[in-house]
């Protein structure tokens, strides 16, 4: 090997652009990558010693593991040995490496280490662990550094999912070898840095010394790494091993006598407290304490209270004394996060089971630090904008939700004790809590909020709503422990902010305070929103559990509340919101007053906006407003719950906290309803926002009082003031005004809206759509398409037959747009999206065959346009252009859509019309799908399952393809199976591939099988069985790669013998031929048959023990 003309190449690949040709870049790419293949072991070692050129060393260490792991069988133990030793040697020997070459050399080291680790040719691993502890031990920094490197390297290769079923490390050796190493390597490890930290933790000074510094840092790390491994999982160690997303500390039955030894856990604490003002040092051990906080596993099972009440007590101890002043700022998430994992992972009986006084000294530790991080992370957060601690508050809160619920799943042995610690705990703490959040978010005097500071970027996750929503939701959970008490402050906070509001609305007081007014009631409408009333992920609202008990309490006490003293005093709050309702706070429930001073609160809003007083309104206070009264409003007036709590615990409903169910209440209500919301997008129709949270507040009230809402005068002369059209929230409201008629559940009514509302719209989208195509005109065009898309996913299932006619004439002008506006990405993108939902939520409900026929027939000429006008845009794509590729997306969809109905409503023997559509569309979307396209992952899933589709519902259309587009879908089914995609698409292609050979493997289609398709079906037989070994750990594209092998051999059994005899002949098999012949036999035992589903479960049965017999054996490089 001339090492000369090596390090010449390797100067051509690093030379700038200016002084090196791209063909003499090319031409050296190709010879380091033939090198690989063709160079010797002993070549390799020989030039580690010899050259200096990094990237030539670079190349060398790559090269080392790959031809020790492909020539496994062939090469001598000693030989490997010698090869990961050298790699060693070389690393710690020689001196200015380049990090990215040390990484190579370890890295290969670790790949043959972990490849001898079964059949022990890698030698004595204990050799391994004496010369990484010499590493770690050594004075030099850069030969620590590379032990901590290799250690890493190793940690790895053992931990991740890393295998190379070419190299025979399928998942089941992986996992064989993963074992392996967690009972004796990385114990070995543990044990060797638990060592050298015992003994500088008895040192005075780590700190000041660099050597002792550096020492401590590097053995950290190292057990950072251990206590952070994702040990195996007995139970799901195939399917879902790969999966475990758990950082806990599991460590095996075997390391139980090393967890027994107090000072296991002691030693921690005991270092930190020497390193905690070392910041680095600090951070390395805090993650160390916080995976001690997480144990669980086979060491410390849940059912032996004994073990687990002796380590808490171990923990909670040492902790209360290291942090007895509190963390320090770098310790906030840590600390948060070990208090979070001590509640997460151990029973909370091992708490609750403490002697009384370290009980009760850790339950008000927690509480005044609690308070105290609330202060300081809702400081930072709304006047620095800085989120770091109120990330940690987050955990703090989830924290004392779980150890709130395990309180009530704990007994103790006295009334005494109980009462004791519920008071430690729930009654007073929680509240003190609660306070401490709502003091913080109230500006002085009631509060201490800071000036706001504006966050960075904009949108929902700049939102209140959404950034504090990690708080709010253990808030909520912390209020229903004391959900009477809050009701009173928040009905007392409300009562006398709007006090406040409405003397400055009068001019009675000083204006100069209204901002700061203004974010005050911002803040409780949030915390009215997100505490005695809920919302599910569906957008249903609830009212709390929690306030019904209360409910019930004060009913069965004796006090009684009249029904329509509620009413009453509800109309009063809408209709005459700022005079006295002192009368009725002991006549109506408590929600029911809380509710009131809200609803009194959004009347005055409204009031004070019809008089012209804008300046008085904040539109972000506005919003909280809507999410507060749309949150309350479904809750108490949903008939569901209702139904729900009706007769609830002995208690009528007229006493229960749901809104008053007379016609004459609810017609005020949706009056007050209507005009606030109508108000609001009348009059700020730019707040895109403000509007969308209107219209969901009037979409609330549809389940209930629809007919209402579609019968009501102020409605209607609302929407005459409106152009819906011009709304950034066109699309919602129209959908919500559809869905209005629809529940309306009155033809009269249902015909009304249609007239009003529907036809103008369309007469005028028509108008537009005659005209020449200019600016203002497409923008109009695209607005109108907008409109008429809010109508199409208002759709139901009795209210589908009405749209779907009105919609068909929309579509039916939009084949015109497609060509006369086909210069407009805008337009079309609007025309594809309409389309995209009347199929997705229309015509699914449509039975009619004709009207269903006269739509495809639209989608073809629809395909026609899109091919003649659109498709030339993909010629010249690239990955940069992907926002050029969301209307070839929708397109995709739509197509996906038409198969799915056909798939409901056609037969299975004939190929039905909506297949013949995407046939039609298949053979251009064929000619664009390039690497660069399927980059764009919208666009590759969707196609990938669109083939899916039309291979799985309609197979027999399969037969209408030609040749040529027969041949292009397995090109893509087999691009597709390569992985390069994700794994979602390859477990895809595989499923559409099993479905095609199927198809043609039936004895009734196999004449119409071609012969360049059998032989794309042989082509496509080493990738499926490639995939089967390399992806044992996803199940999804395990079971799919075992199906489409299955299918292949049973539809030829040819194609898979001459593919093992090719196997079998490979040099590096010679060694273990006869194990894995034997193997194969076994694995086609039983003859696979075409379409027969219990063979091919069988099969999988078999591929598993062919599986574990081959480990470590076959390859097929």
């Amino acid at each position: 090997m001339d090492l000369a003309t090596l390090e010449q190449y390797a100067e051509a690949l690093l030379a700038p652009p200016n002084l090196v040709s791209a063909t003499d870049r090319q031409q050296a790419t190709n010879f380091f990558e033939l090198l690989k293949r063709n160079i010797s072991l002993d070549e390799c070692l020989f030039i580690l010693r010899e050259s200096k050129n990094s990237f030539v060393l670079f190349q060398v260490g790559q090269a080392v593991g790959e031809i020790v792991l492909r020539d496994w069988s062939l090469i001598e133990p000693n030989n490997v040995q010698l090869a990961y030793k050298t790699l060693l040697e070389f690393v710690a020997t020689s001196e200015n490496l380049e990090s990215f070459v040390v990484g190579a050399c370890l890295k290969s080291a670790a790949m043959i280490v972990k490849r001898g680790i079964l059949d022990g040719k890698s030698g004595d691993q204990e050799e391994i662990y004496q010369f990484i502890h010499q590493m770690l031990t050594n004075e030099s920094a850069t030969i620590q550094a590379a032990g901590c490197l290799f250690i890493s390297a190793l940690i790895e290769q053992f931990s991740s999912a890393w295998r190379n079923s070419k190299f025979s490390i399928t998942w089941d050796f992986h996992m064989q070898a993963k074992t392996t190493f967690e009972n004796t390597g990385l114990r070995r490890l543990l044990e060797m840095s638990l060592t050298t930290l015992h003994a500088l933790s008895s040192q005075d000074d780590i700190i000041g010394h660099n050597f002792t510094r550096r020492l401590c840092d590097r053995f950290l790390e190292v057990s950072e790494n251990i206590l952070s491994w994702n040990f195996s999982s007995r139970l799901y160690r195939r399917f879902l091993g790969n999966q475990q997303s758990s950082t806990s500390f599991r460590p095996p039955v075997s390391w139980k006598d090393l967890l027994e030894n107090d000072e296991f856990f002691t030693l921690f604490f005991k270092l930190h407290a020497k390193i905690r003002h070392d910041e680095t040092l600090c951070t390395k051990s805090m993650s160390c304490l916080v995976q001690l906080a997480s144990l669980t596993g086979d060491c410390m099972p849940v059912a032996d209270q004994e073990a687990s009440v002796k380590y808490m007590r171990i923990y909670i101890s040492n902790m209360l004394e290291l942090f007895s002043q509190g963390p320090s700022g770098c310790e906030t998430n840590h600390f948060c996060t070990i208090i979070n994992r001590l509640f997460l992972y151990r029973p909370l009986t091992s708490l609750m089971r403490q002697e009384a006084p370290l009980r009760a000294q850790f339950f008000n530790f927690l509480k005044e630090y609690t308070i105290y991080l609330t202060n300081q992370a809702m400081q930072k957060a709304i006047g620095e904008a800085q989120h770091d601690d109120h990330a940690s508050l987050a955990l703090i809160y989830d924290a004392i939700v779980v150890l709130l619920r395990g309180r009530w799943r704990t007994c103790f042995d006295t009334p005494a004790e109980t009462e004791a610690v519920d008071n430690e705990l729930v009654k007073w703490p929680v509240l003190m809590i609660v306070n401490a959040f709502i003091v913080n978010v109230l500006g002085p005097p009631q509060g201490t909020r800071p000036l706001s500071q504006e966050e960075d970027g904009s949108g929902d996750d700049s939102d209140d709503r959404t950034l504090f929503a990690d708080l709010f939701t253990p808030l909520s959970a912390m209020i229903c422990y004391s959900v009477g008490e809050f009701m009173e402050v928040m009905t007392i906070n409300l009562r006398n902010s709007l006090s406040e509001f409405t003397k400055m609305a009068t001019g009675a007081s000083d204006t100069s305070r209204l901002p700061t007014w203004q974010e005050d009631q911002h803040w409780l409408m949030l915390i009215l929103a997100n505490s005695v009333v809920g919302e599910e992920v569906d957008g249903a609202c609830h009212v709390s559990g929690d306030v019904f008990d209360h409910s019930q309490k004060i009913y069965h006490s004796g006090k009684q509340f009249c029904p329509q003293k509620k009413a009453e005093f509800l109309q009063l709050c809408i209709e005459q919101p700022t005079h006295d309702r002192a009368q009725y706070v002991s006549e109506v429930d408590p929600f029911i007053t809380l509710m009131g001073e809200l609803i009194a609160w959004a009347a005055i809003e409204h009031d004070v906006f019809s008089n012209a007083s804008r300046e008085m309104i904040s539109p972000e206070l506005c919003r909280s407003t809507f999410l507060c009264l749309r949150r309350f409003l479904n809750s108490t007036s949903s008939q569901l719950n209702c139904d729900k709590w009706n007769d609830f615990q002995g208690v009528p409903a007229e006493a229960l906290p749901i809104m008053p169910q007379s016609k004459e209440f609810s017609a005020i209500l949706v009056r007050f309803v209507n005009k606030k919301v109508l108000a609001v997008l009348a009059n700020y129709g730019s707040e895109e926002r403000l509007c969308q949270d209107a219209i969901d507040c009037l979409l609330s009230l549809v389940e209930s009082y629809a007919s209402v809402i579609a019968s009501s005068a102020e409605l209607f002369e609302y929407l005459n003031t409106l152009d819906i059209a011009r709304l950034p929230n066109r699309a919602n409201l129209m959908k919500a005004l559809v869905l209005i008629g629809a529940a309306a559940n009155d033809v009269e009514l249902q015909e009304n809206m249609f007239k009003l509302i529907l036809v103008p719209l369309s007469e005028r989208f028509v108008a537009a759509a005659d005209q020449p195509s200019r600016t203002d005109i497409d923008s109009q065009i695209v607005d109108y398409l907008q409109c008429f898309d809010g109508v199409a996913r208002a759709s139901q299932i009795h209210s589908a037959p009405v749209l779907f006619k009105f919609l068909y004439s929309i579509i039916e002008k939009s084949i015109g747009l497609m060509r006369t506006r086909s210069h407009n990405e805008t337009v079309v993108s609007s025309i594809l999206q309409l389309i995209l939902d009347v199929t997705t939520k229309v015509s699914i409900y449509i039975d009619n065959a004709e009207e269903s026929n006269m739509l495809y027939s639209y989608l073809l000429e629809i395909v026609d346009c899109y091919r003649n006008d659109q498709i030339k845009r993909f010629s010249s794509f690239s990955v940069d252009d992907e926002d050029k590729a969301a209307d070839l997306a929708l397109f995709i969809e739509i197509l996906s859509n038409v198969l799915s109905k056909d798939f409901f409503t056609v037969g299975e023997d004939t190929c039905s019309t909506g297949a013949k559509v995407v046939i039609s569309s298949l053979e251009m979307l064929l000619s664009i799908m390039n690497d660069c396209v399927l980059q764009v992952p919208e666009v590759a899933l969707k196609f990938f399952r669109l083939i899916l589709y039309l291979v799985e519902f309609s197979p027999e259309s399969l037969a209408e393809m030609s040749d040529a587009l027969m041949s292009s879908l397995c090109q893509c089914i087999r691009l597709g199976m390569t992985g390069q995609f994700g794994l979602e698409i390859t477990s895809t292609s595989l499923e559409s591939l099993t479905e095609v050979v199927l198809h043609f493997g039936l004895p009734a289609n196999r004449p119409k099988c071609t012969q360049s398709l059998a032989f794309s079906f042989k082509e496509m037989l080493p990738t499926v069985f490639e995939t089967c070994l390399a992806n044992t750990c996803e199940n999804s594209i395990y079971v799919e790669s075992c199906s489409a092998l299955y299918a292949i051999i049973a539809f030829e059994r040819s194609f898979f013998d001459e593919y093992v005899n090719d196997l079998l002949s490979k040099k590096s098999n010679l060694t273990a031929r006869a194990v894995i012949e034997s193997s194969f036999c076994e694995l086609m035992e039983v003859p696979p048959e075409a379409g027969n589903r219990r063979g091919r479960v069988q099969f999988r049965n078999r591929m598993e023990r062919f599986l574990s017999k081959i480990q470590g054996l076959l390859s097929y490089h």
